[in-house]
């Protein structure tokens, strides 16, 4: 939920009010919710808590953020840039054909984990 505060908030800032100051930290503390919401959970179990659906949730959360929050943020950048900011607007995505596809597969394989070579 706070990553769409600040991701909102931050672009609301930077084109809608025109604070590029303060919308460039506010799509700073983007990142930096990620690291405060780990660290919590890390304190959590360390600190003798049982592991419970929360904190599994609290993994998928950051895997997500993790594999396709970059990509949310420029898509929103892209979107917020157009609207309020004068800029051209985003070329629309491939939804049929061979584009769609290879941009399917390729989001689907940023989410599995790194493979590791047999000689390591």
């Amino acid at each position: 939920m706070l990553f769409w505060v600040f991701l909102v908030g931050g672009l609301a800032a930077r084109y809608a009010a025109g604070w590029r100051l303060l919308g460039g930290a506010l799509l700073l503390c983007v990142p930096l919710i990620d690291v405060v919401f780990l660290t919590a959970t890390v304190l959590s179990v360390r600190d003798g808590a049982e592991p419970t659906v929360w904190h599994g949730l609290s993994a998928a959360y950051l895997g997500i953020t993790v594999v396709y929050g970059h990509r949310t943020v420029r898509w929103a950048d892209a979107k917020f840039a157009h609207r309020f900011g004068g800029d051209a607007p985003a070329p629309p995505p491939n939804l049929y054909g061979r584009a769609a596809v290879v941009d399917a597969w390729k989001s689907w394989f940023r989410f599995l984990p790194p493979t590791r070579s047999a000689s390591a």
